[in-house]
C-alpha cells in the first residue's frame, strides 16, 4: 500500500485513490463548461501543488475547464482573471514541487 497523498484538506489512501477522485472531476463535467463549486475548490487545491504552481495561477483563477488535448484525454484547463489560459498536469500536481 502507498502513502497517502493529500490535495488540500482532503487526503486519500493512496495516489491511486488521489488519481481515481482526479478522474471523477474529469470525466463528471461536460467539455469546456466551467466547474464550480466544491469541484472548483478541489482543483484549485489540486493546481496549488503544481510545481510551477505561481506561474500557473498567473493573475488570479477566473475558472477552470475540462478540455480535450491533441492525444484526445481529458485535461484541466485554467482562465485567469485577465483572460489568459493554461492547461496543466494532475500527475504533475501530485509530484509537487
Amino acid at each position: 500500500m502507498g502513502k497517502p497523498q493529500t490535495i488540500g484538506l482532503r487526503t486519500f489512501g493512496t495516489k491511486d485513490a488521489a488519481v481515481k477522485a482526479i478522474q471523477e472531476v474529469l470525466y463528471r463535467h461536460p467539455l469546456l463548461e466551467p466547474i464550480e463549486g466544491d469541484d472548483h475548490a478541489f482543483v484549485m487545491d489540486l493546481l496549488k501543488q503544481h510545481p510551477d504552481a505561481a506561474k500557473k495561477i498567473g493573475t488570479g483563477v477566473k475558472h477552470f475547464t475540462v478540455e480535450s488535448n491533441k492525444g484526445g484525454t481529458r485535461s484541466f484547463y485554467v482562465t485567469r482573471v485577465d483572460g489568459s489560459r493554461d492547461d496543466f498536469s494532475s500527475g504533475k500536481c501530485l509530484r509537487g514541487a
